[in-house]
């Protein structure tokens, strides 16, 4: 259930369903979209007046663990299949990146607007360093 401060949904609440598995994160975009990242390899992305979900992103091959927002309609994924994925939202709706170097699953991610670096964490024991600027190239 989402319980959403908008005034588009003001004062109720609303329920999104369509993952086979665990939703293991989700975050919110510009107040009206909603990000689910799940267990069952997908990505699901909600529009907050409507039911269903409006796009479906596959490409990782294990579960999603975790979701950043980066600029513009990009956002980062990290999963149980050692990868971080890069997406665009809006008009592609499809992985544009794919970064990948850690040993074990990605468990964490944090994205630094000013520098536009992204973090990434794993269960290896490493932290990664990738670079917007330069194609998300691990620094």
């Amino acid at each position: 259930m989402v319980w959403n401060y908008t005034s588009d949904l003001e004062g109720n609440h609303k329920y999104y369903q369509g993952h086979s598995g665990a939703i293991n994160h989700l975050i919110v975009v510009d107040g009206k979209i909603v990000l689910t990242a799940s267990a069952d390899k997908s990505i699901r992305r909600w529009v907050a007046k409507k039911d269903k979900a409006q796009h479906i992103f596959l490409g990782h091959t294990a579960a999603v663990n975790m979701l950043a927002t980066l600029v513009d309609s990009l956002f980062a994924s990290a999963g149980d299949d050692k990868t971080v994925r890069i997406w665009d939202y809006s008009v592609k709706k499809e992985c544009i990146h794919v970064l990948e170097g850690h040993d074990s699953r990605v468990t964490q991610l944090a994205y630094l607007r000013g520098p536009s670096l992204l973090a990434s964490g794993s269960d290896d024991g490493t932290a990664r360093i990738w670079s917007k600027e330069d194609g998300f190239r691990c620094l």
